[in-house]
């Protein structure tokens, strides 16, 4: 009982040697808390040590104490972010070896029924410093990870600047690519209007078809889009158009292997919904009747001369005419619909010698002005 004493009046000598350390910015609740769990333990330990077989009363609590101790001033260094002193200044006693006190524990857990109470509390208590050290040693890599995330988001910024550099360098790598001259001279310059076909070619539908994918592009009011064209390719259908020609234009219709009605259909605003889906242009022409006819004509004459051209660019040459009776051809051909015929187109392989000299057209400054 004077050894658990003196042990005791030790133990509080040796509070006061690590409360007096304790920096000013740890608040009182805190340390009440570590103080209230370090005397528990001590107490526990000072409690049983007498009914240890044959030791003295001080053995283990000497060793529950400077745990206990050491834990109360690590947790008291970590809030306060003081390092942790050296095991050593804890007390002036050696530290006994680490295997007797491996064993002596075992014995404890299996001597008395309490022990295992106090042993855990101890373990903890030997790991807790531990910890706490690699804790605080861990806090400093910790604190410079966020510089290591940094780094990839610094090095994103150029990649965002080189996408617009990329496009550009393909709008460059794309440079301007002109109709060459003979493209110009096969469509414009040198493409005649023929009067004469050679006799057996054949302009197949597909090739029909083709022509149509390309000159359908061409722009037109309202996107309307009111042509409509009649190929006419049989004997019979030609013999039904002859009667239809004026004198001049006979032969060489009846010689081309494909003759095209253009019309234009004064219904063409039924088609707006296909046509034009984000628009009610058919209100508009609904709102004025009077609009529709001359839309129809002007724009079938934009999309008929569209037609020649892609005629052209096929390698085909054309013989556009207006020289027949239209009520006789909308009643031979277009009967039943609301379709108008305005000119035709001979199609076919021309014939050079039938063509007529080339006739001059204004200069520039006779047809054009600058305002």
């Amino acid at each position: 009982m004077i050894l658990s004493i003196c042990y005791v009046r030790s133990s509080i000598t040796q509070f006061n040697a690590i409360f007096s350390h304790l920096p000013p910015q740890v608040s009182l609740d805190h340390w009440l808390r570590h103080a209230v769990s370090a005397i528990t333990t001590l107490v526990l330990a000072e409690h049983t040590a007498p009914k240890l077989h044959g030791r003295p009363a001080h053995h283990s609590s000497y060793k529950s104490f400077r745990y206990t101790t050491l834990v109360l001033r690590t947790n008291m260094g970590a809030c306060s972010s003081v390092p942790i002193e050296d095991k050593s200044k804890v007390s002036a006693h050696p530290e006994p070896e680490q295997k007797p006190q491996q064993q002596e524990q075992k014995q404890d857990q299996q001597e008395t029924p309490a022990a295992p109470e106090a042993a855990p509390a101890t373990t903890e208590a030997a790991q807790a410093p531990a910890e706490a050290k690699s804790e605080v040693k861990e806090t400093q890599p910790e604190a410079e990870a966020p510089k290591a995330e940094e780094q990839p988001k610094a090095e994103e910024q150029p990649k965002a600047e080189e996408q617009p550099k990329a496009v550009e360098a393909k709008v460059e790598e794309q440079p301007d690519t002109p109709v060459t001259q003979e493209e110009i001279d096969r469509i414009f310059t040198n493409a005649r209007t023929h009067h004469g076909f050679k006799v057996g070619d054949e302009v197949s539908a597909e090739d029909l078809k083709a022509i149509y994918d390309i000159f359908k592009w061409g722009p037109n009011a309202f996107n309307s889009f009111p042509i409509r064209i009649v190929f006419v390719k049989t004997p019979e259908s030609k013999e039904k158009l002859k009667a239809c020609l004026m004198e001049g234009n006979i032969e060489q219709t009846m010689q081309a292997p494909v003759t095209a009605i253009v019309a234009y259909d004064l219904d063409f605003k039924e088609k707006f919904n296909v046509l034009s889906p984000n628009f009610d242009a058919k209100a508009v022409f609904d709102s004025n009747p009077s609009w529709v006819e001359p839309t129809a004509t002007l724009n079938t004459s934009i999309l008929g001369g569209f037609f020649i051209l892609a005629a052209r660019m096929r390698g085909y040459d054309i013989g556009p005419m207006t020289g027949f009776d239209k009520e006789a051809v909308d009643k031979a051909f277009l009967e039943g619909t609301n379709w108008k015929s305005l000119f035709m187109l001979n199609i076919g392989r021309g014939v050079p010698e039938k063509l007529y000299p080339r006739a001059p057209r204004l200069a520039f400054e006779d047809a054009c002005t600058f305002q």
